[in-house]
């Protein structure tokens, strides 16, 4: 019985310990979870915000950035030593330093560059590569650590057996030790219940990451049939998960020409390839109306060459399609109105050679758009520019000079000799270092005809005005010398007629 209670005793404590084993060792595989699921909000977020333009997709990005190196650090400090997962950290760390990098060059490439650059970096697939690396090497370590906890509890399961029958062997001690047992059998179920709740905890959570996420999830069959939607689909198109899931096919959601541009992926081969990014399609609501979404698809492979099935993602196109629709209609508006302006507008680059005219310009200097573009201001008309002109254009290149009512003299095929006012400005482009020149002309020729002519006027009414007062003159003397010589025959008649 003594031996019986000493044995007891001992298995009760590898028990108790082993208890312990599994306690920490389920803390760390719910901080690896956690870090995953971390990581995977990072890519989504930023994926979302690079391909959408849009920042709030960055909320998540930013708050996982914040809790990350904190919760490596407690993975750090749960991790022992002799634990098997210490081997695993530096890889780790390595793999999500490079992709946090990764994914800080695609956000600095959006802001510097604009979003085509930064999509270019997605399509480029080194992030996906990486995110795959850290996914693979975080699955491992789970992996590892699930096979220890099932030891641990296998074996505690069975130092809890070997007490119950060494307690049983024994009488008085048997009972205090059974006691024992079960106290730790309690904490054990205890445990056991707890992780249960938080495995149903993690699954809700990853659930509602699912459901709730800001763009459309779903996985498809081979031959397109929905077997999991996400909410947030549902609640773009108006349906219910029973009236699609196993029932549509994906194709059947699209407007003709997208469903025609979807089929020809041929997703049975996508094996191949493997992806699909950012393909624009329209998916038709429950109410017949469009929603735009891009799509992005990749293939699942239970071995190779056998298509499991394909995971995608549609991020909500609509406010992008919007804002472009809206800027196009603004830029043709814009363009139309310059088109119609009677001024001749050109725009020159920073050599001075034309990249866009309006009509009144072709006109003038008798060009076609084609014949127009590219060609350097100087060398139209007779090429016979002002020197002037052309220093006067450089400043606005180099200094951002503008330039104010410049009087050129200049023969166009159309019109013959011309005189313009040119007025003209930078026009600062955000991709490009150099500027473009803007220039404004104004016909001016009848005005500075009329000024020509109003002066010869006043010029032949001056020497018209002097030629009348030289006649004058010489009428005044004439008179002077008609009187004079009249005056003494009137005298005498004067004297006649008094006698």
């Amino acid at each position: 019985m003594l031996a019986s209670a000493i044995f007891a005793s001992i298995t009760a404590l590898d028990y108790r310990n082993t208890n312990l084993e599994v306690r920490r060792d389920k803390r760390i595989l719910n901080q690896l979870i956690e870090i995953l699921s971390t990581i995977k909000d990072l890519e989504s977020g930023s994926r979302g915000f690079l391909l959408a333009g849009d920042q709030v997709f960055l909320d998540p990005y930013h708050a996982g950035l914040a809790v990350l190196p904190g919760m490596m650090r407690e993975l750090t400090t749960a991790l022992a030593d002799a634990d098997p997962l210490s081997s695993y950290l530096p890889e780790a760390e390595r793999q999500i330093g490079a992709k946090l990098a990764d994914m800080a060059d695609n956000h600095r490439a959006f802001f510097e560059q604009g979003q085509a650059a930064a999509a270019a970096r997605v399509a480029s697939m080194r992030g996906k590569d990486l995110m795959d690396a850290v996914r693979a090497t975080f699955s491992e370590m789970i992996a590892v650590k699930r096979k220890a906890v099932d030891e641990q509890l296998q074996s505690s399961t069975e130092d809890a057996v070997r007490a119950v029958i060494a307690i049983s062997s024994g009488f008085a001690l048997g009972f205090a030790f059974l006691g024992t047992a079960y106290y730790f059998m309690r904490q054990n179920h205890q445990a056991r219940e707890a992780a249960a709740a938080e495995s149903l905890r993690q699954h809700q959570l990853i659930a509602d990451l699912y459901n709730k996420a800001p763009c459309g999830y779903q996985s498809l069959a081979p031959d397109s049939t929905f077997l999991t939607v996400n909410d947030t689909f549902l609640g773009w198109l108006g349906y219910v998960r029973e009236e699609i899931v196993g029932r549509k096919r994906f194709p059947e959601l699209l407007a003709p020409d997208s469903r025609a541009r979807f089929e020809q992926l041929d997703l049975a081969k996508m094996g191949a390839h493997g992806r699909v990014n950012d393909l624009e399609v329209d998916l038709v609501r429950r109410d017949g109306t469009l929603q735009s979404v891009s799509l992005s698809a990749v293939a699942v492979m239970v071995e190779p060459g056998h298509l499991s099935s394909v995971r995608a993602t549609l991020i909500d196109n609509t406010e992008r399609k919007r804002l472009h629709r809206i800027t196009e209609q603004a830029r043709l508006f814009a363009e139309s109105i310059v088109q119609n302006v009677p001024e001749p507008i050109v725009i020159l680059d920073e050599h001075l050679r034309i990249i866009n005219a309006n009509t009144s310009f072709l006109t003038t200097f008798g060009l076609g758009a084609a014949a127009a573009l590219n060609r350097r201001l100087a060398e139209l008309g007779d090429g016979h520019w002002d020197p002037r002109f052309e220093s006067a254009l450089m400043r606005i290149v180099g200094r951002h000079e503008r330039l104010t009512d410049f009087e050129l003299t200049l023969s166009t095929p159309a019109l013959g000799r011309r005189v313009m006012l040119v007025n003209g400005c930078a026009l600062q482009r955000p991709d490009h270092v150099s500027p473009l020149v803007l220039l404004a002309l104004k016909d001016i020729t009848a005005r500075t005809q009329a000024v020509e002519e109003i002066a010869r006027l006043h010029a032949e009414a001056d020497q018209r005005a002097e030629q009348l007062a030289s006649a004058n003159a010489e009428l005044e003397a004439f008179s002077y010398t008609v009187s004079h010589d009249l005056r003494a025959p009137l005298r005498h008649l004067s004297g006649y007629s008094q006698m």
